[in-house]
């Protein structure tokens, strides 16, 4: 398969970007995710509760890693934090786009019932921000 070159890519990261509001908010969980596992610690068997405990923090993980953004003649590829975790969605599956109030909702086409709604996040540069509304502009009607 043919890699073309990325027209546009970013990076969002709540975690930091949120300043010590996301840095409350993951301490936060963290102490929840603590007393979860000393909750299942003294109710299950010790190796239950460790497999449990890591589900959990597995499951959250996305929330505290980064995630990268890539926009191409191919389509859109999303890549996620520390797990290697990398999805790509190709124009023609979307029929159009709707703006948010902070970033835009893809929208699927109805041919496509395995696919749902794909939301981008505004990038934090202006400029960077520019460049995505006028590429999605080029694909689809924003509305």
């Amino acid at each position: 398969m043919e890699r073309t070159a990325p027209r546009l890519e970013w990076r969002k990261w709540p975690l930091r970007e949120g300043g010590a509001k996301g840095w409350i908010r993951a301490g936060l969980v963290l102490a929840l995710l603590s007393v979860i596992w000393l909750v299942l610690a003294f109710s299950l068997p010790l190796l239950v509760a460790v497999v449990l405990a890591l589900a959990l923090f597995l499951a959250v993980l996305p929330f505290f890693t980064p995630h990268f953004y890539r926009i191409d003649a191919r389509g859109i590829t999303i890549r996620q934090g520390i797990i290697i975790w990398s999805r790509h969605y190709p124009w023609k599956k979307f029929a159009g786009c709707q703006i948010a109030q902070d970033g835009y909702w893809l929208l699927p086409l109805e041919t496509a019932p395995t696919l749902q709604a794909l939301y981008l996040p505004q990038p934090a540069n202006e400029t960077v921000s520019t460049t995505l509304r006028l590429l999605l502009e080029e694909h689809f009607p924003l509305f």
